[in-house]
């Protein structure tokens, strides 16, 4: 067994130990060593993969309900040799809400995993694809929003997915509905996420904010205040996968599905009916009430990097002027906030709805 492996299953074992009480699943498994499919195609810079995916159309459309795999195909050029390449993949739609309202669903896409191991990659074989629900200008900028969201997490934690921006083109594999064009952008799978950053995911599908890291929790709260997301919750593990390193006691909440969030502001994005807020764009505070020691330690990180998220909207050449001037004015009304710091402990008060 190597070192990796002996880590691995140290570090398991010693979750189970410490948490007995709490009924964690943990993931017991070796430590990749070889490189990910996923990490062959992400790029730090905002840099988009051009793809293709190849299926018959009409038969997924018509069981995009019933999330049954089907045979396809995934093309791209790769961004280090700029030559085709090309996968034979199962597919089947996921989501919830999006799946009920796109006409293309969101996508997981399944590997061989005999595959992957010909070429050298490790067994992360399930990615997920997140591409714009209908076409049309407003929904393509929709989908790059809520992929910018993420980015701006990854600038303030650690603890956050990765993701990499693809110009999708979907051909129907039966050759009777047209090509169609795409943005959309693919999600780091949470294994890979984890075992970058030296931990393991743990299951639950109820949880209390006494078993989370409270630094790194209150951190995700302030971000989804920022861009305006309510659709979350701790309790029913709603959006949030847990994380458990080494390094922390207790567990890190990592977020994910920033649609509905007012910096993305979708047609279709309302808030839940229990809240008070009728619009996605009014800002609610879904944690714990910060105190004024929270304040001085949370705030400053935040502001620190306000000319980092700034320019990260500023500088992306595939939204147009229009959604880059929201999206900046909508995360600067978030700092504007922060000034007057009696309004601000005011708002990051715990209520429950």
């Amino acid at each position: 067994m190597s070192l990796h492996s002996n880590y691995s299953l140290r570090f398991s074992l010693l979750l189970l130990l410490t948490f007995p009480f709490f009924g964690f699943g943990v993931y017991l498994r070796a430590q990749n060593t070889d490189p990910s499919f996923f990490s062959q195609l992400y790029s730090e810079e905002v840099k988009p993969l051009e793809a293709e995916l190849s299926l018959d159309m009409k038969t997924f459309l018509k069981n995009k309900n019933k999330e049954e795999y089907q045979e396809g195909r995934l093309s791209y050029l790769d961004p280090t040799t700029n030559e085709k390449r090309s996968w034979e993949v199962e597919l089947r739609p996921r989501g919830n809400m999006r799946k009920s309202i796109s006409y293309i669903p969101p996508i997981m896409i399944k590997f061989k995993k005999d595959a992957l191991k010909k070429e050298g990659l490790s067994n992360f074989n399930k990615l997920k694809l997140v591409a714009q629900y209908r076409s049309g200008i407003l929904a393509e900028q929709y989908v790059l929003k809520e992929f910018h969201a993420y980015r701006l997490y990854n600038q303030l934690s650690p603890y956050s997915f990765r993701v990499q921006l693809i110009r999708l083109t979907l051909t129907d594999l039966g050759g009777k509905k047209k090509p169609i064009k795409y943005w959309g952008f693919l999600i780091e799978p949470e294994e890979e996420m984890a075992e970058r950053l030296n931990g393991v995911i743990v299951e639950r599908e109820k949880a209390r904010t006494s078993f989370l890291e409270e630094k790194e929790y209150k951190r995700m709260c302030l971000f989804e205040y920022m861009i305006g997301n309510t659709d979350w919750a701790i309790g029913n593990s709603h959006n949030i996968k847990f994380l458990k390193v080494p390094a922390l006691d207790k567990l890190v909440p990592v977020p994910y599905d920033f649609d509905y969030a007012g910096m993305v502001n979708a047609s279709y994005a309302a808030p839940f009916h229990t809240l008070p807020i009728k619009r996605v764009t009014e800002r609610l505070y879904r944690g714990e009430t910060f105190s004024e020691e929270d304040m001085n330690e949370f705030l400053p990180p935040f502001e620190e990097k306000h000319d980092k998220l700034v320019q990260l909207l500023q500088s992306c050449p595939y939204m147009d002027s229009r959604n880059k001037r929201y999206t900046t004015q909508y995360i600067e009304s978030f700092f504007q906030e922060c000034k007057n710091k009696k309004s601000m402990a005011y708002a990051l008060r715990k209520v429950d709805y």
